[in-house]
């Protein structure tokens, strides 16, 4: 949109000083557009850069969570399979005492 305002000024600019009109009033607002495009072009990119930064700092956060939670999981697998030889050792004295009756 403002490369548009800024072609059409341009062009209006021109066509003002081929006919002899001298300088250009439209000049000024071409100077004006140009530096508008400038800055607009400018907000845009550090706009995408804070996405960008956002986003990378979002991902950083999600990877440290499933980590976590995988050092939690493992943590529990250890428990149960650690607690595993004492439950069948009661299970195995169990049925062995009911086998004799």
């Amino acid at each position: 949109m403002l490369t548009n305002l800024y072609v059409a000024l341009a062009v209006g600019a021109a066509v003002w000083t081929e006919k002899g009109g001298g300088e250009s009033p439209l000049a000024t607002l071409v100077a004006l557009a140009k530096v508008v495009a400038i800055l607009a072009a400018a907000a845009g990119f550090l706009f995408l850069v804070a996405r960008v930064s956002w986003a990378a700092r979002q991902f950083v956060a999600t990877c440290q969570e499933r980590q976590q939670a995988q050092r939690k999981m493992v943590e529990m697998l250890r428990e149960y399979l650690g607690q595993q030889p004492a439950d069948l050792e009661q299970m195995w004295s169990a049925s062995t005492a009911m086998a004799v009756c």
